[in-house]
């Protein structure tokens, strides 16, 4: 059982520092939709049915529109998905 109980905290502790590394190397996960929502006074933009944060370190945030498509790169960050880089989607 001890053996059980120690595989187990380092199971744990190895799923637990994934998202810590991908941060600290600036791997972001990519997105991309049409914006259904921008709040520039909080720095909130929705992507669909998804709320993205925008940290003041991101430009961008002020040109977007509802109706426009994008690509984020973004990050999970506790509960919340930070977003790391705001691009123009490529016109179809």
């Amino acid at each position: 059982m001890t053996k059980r109980w120690v595989l187990s905290l380092l199971l744990l502790f190895v799923l637990g520092s994934a998202p810590a590394s991908a941060s600290a190397t600036g791997l972001g996960l990519p997105v991309s939709g049409k914006v259904t929502a921008v709040d520039s006074l909080e720095r909130k933009l929705r992507l669909g049915g998804q709320l993205f944060y925008v940290p003041q370190s991101v430009k961008g945030l002020e040109g977007l529109a509802p109706g426009m498509s994008v690509v984020l790169q973004y990050e999970s960050v506790g509960n919340r998905s930070v977003v790391t880089k705001i691009e123009a989607a490529e016109p179809d």
